[in-house]
């Protein structure tokens, strides 16, 4: 959707596999969660505190309850349709197809989503702008622009892999960080501008869009 080791905090799904009795949570940073079928009319997840999936009852399509209160409802193909809290405030979510097009709230709220021919994200029209997304040759994100036209440039630079981030380019056309990568794909420095060196620094720049 937004290139290799990018994720969209939106992106979630439920999938099946019906012959292990699993039902799997697809987070948007990639981790996954396994619920199993209690034989009944629920999907269990014994894992800390519990969560459970039920087919909704007045639509085609499930819901998890988490242990928080707050609801997530799919369709029935999985996809995440709303998501509603304790207070029951919903943010709803709106598709083409598996692209995700766009997500409001009760308040009026809303955010648009396009995209290119090969299905990337190309932009995401909020109340104060538009967002826009560029990609290389290998789908890698390469830039995003801000609805002030002040953009963020992404390098890849490594030679044992096209889509090892090694780097980030602000607004000012300064340089603010470097990676490098081992033979095994393994990060093993990583400098901010300013010099620090902390390979936790990382997870900011690589946890989602906004930058």
């Amino acid at each position: 959707m937004i290139g290799f080791g990018w994720s969209f905090s939106w992106n979630e799904k439920l999938t099946f596999e019906t012959a292990l009795g699993l039902a799997i949570y697809n987070r948007a940073d990639g981790r996954m969660t396994h619920f199993t079928y209690n034989g009944t009319d629920a999907w269990i997840n014994d894992v800390g505190k519990k969560a459970v999936i039920t087919a909704t009852e007045d639509a085609p399509g499930y819901t998890m309850t988490q242990p928080n209160g707050t609801r997530l409802f799919f369709d029935i193909d999985g996809r995440l349709i709303e998501k509603r809290d304790l207070n029951n405030n919903s943010t709803f979510l709106a598709y083409d197809g598996d692209n995700l097009t766009a997500i409001s709230d009760g308040f009026g709220r809303s955010v648009t989503l396009t995209y290119n021919a090969g299905g990337k994200l190309d932009s995401i029209t909020t109340p104060i702008g538009t967002y826009s997304y560029t990609y290389d040759a290998n789908d890698n994100l390469v830039s995003m622009t801000r609805p002030d036209n002040a953009s963020r440039t992404y390098l890849y630079e490594d030679p044992n892999d096209v889509h090892n981030l090694t780097g980030v380019i602000d607004e000012t056309s300064t340089r603010i960080l470097t990676v490098a990568y081992d033979l095994m794909d393994r990060v093993i420095s990583s400098a901010l501008r300013g010099g620090s060196d902390r390979l936790n620094s990382i997870a900011r720049f690589l946890s989602g869009i906004s930058a």
